[in-house]
């Protein structure tokens, strides 16, 4: 991998908001474990007034694998923590019989080559985005199934974020997926993804964006 954000640990910071309406924020980390594996941790949690009313709190985390092929996911959890009773799935990847499993599958799916989790495809996009600027698809593992999703891109343009003001490269996937989603990364931050936009199927817009990006050394917490 070049030398860049993904060769360090990082904290991220985001505002996180729901219908263009504030939800909270998003906090996370790229640290790095034992044997090439990195941990890449999203904790999403209610702030201000909405706070009063709403206790969700989401935790993600992505244990990755990296090689000069790529970003490989290894285990994937998602806990979403809500007043009455929690909800939880995980996923592991075994590359050797080349197979996904999920708490909620009966049986494990075929894994294809570069398959990614929801949260690992933010960073495998990042990485591919550094050595050619061009539309790809990027097969996803959910609690659901595998689904390929068609990333476009769409070109360059300026974004200001209360991180600063980039050169931004946007993708956007195709309109008939199940989730739509359009990225912004700064090509000042090794294409690191200052907005992340996603149209879930029933209309909700959950919408990411930078507000503090900072190295830590890569075994930080």
């Amino acid at each position: 991998m070049a030398a860049n954000w993904l060769d360090h640990g990082f904290n991220a910071h985001y505002s996180v908001t729901r219908n263009g309406a504030y939800l909270g924020v998003s906090q996370n980390s790229w640290k790095k474990l034992d044997n090439n594996q990195w941990e890449y941790r999203a904790e999403i949690e209610p702030r201000g007034l909405v706070s009063l009313f709403v206790s969700d709190h989401i935790t993600e985390i992505s244990t990755i694998a990296t090689n000069p092929n790529g970003l490989h996911p290894l285990f994937y959890s998602h806990l979403h923590q809500k007043r009455k009773n929690d909800k939880k799935y995980e996923l592991r990847f075994d590359w050797d019989k080349k197979q996904v499993k999920c708490t909620d599958f009966a049986q494990p799916l075929v894994l294809p080559e570069n398959t990614q989790d929801v949260l690992s495809f933010q960073l495998y996009l990042m990485q591919q985005a550094q050595q050619h600027l061009a539309s790809l698809s990027i097969p996803i593992a959910t609690r659901r199934d595998i689904t390929f999703y068609q990333l476009n891109y769409t070109g360059p343009g300026k974004l200001a974020t209360p991180a600063g003001k980039f050169t931004t490269h946007k993708f956007e996937s195709a309109k008939d997926d199940k989730e739509h989603y359009q990225l912004w990364l700064a090509q000042e931050l090794d294409f690191f993804p200052v907005k992340i936009q996603k149209t879930e199927a029933d209309g909700t817009v959950i919408e990411l964006e930078l507000q503090s990006l900072t190295k830590t050394t890569a075994t930080e917490h």
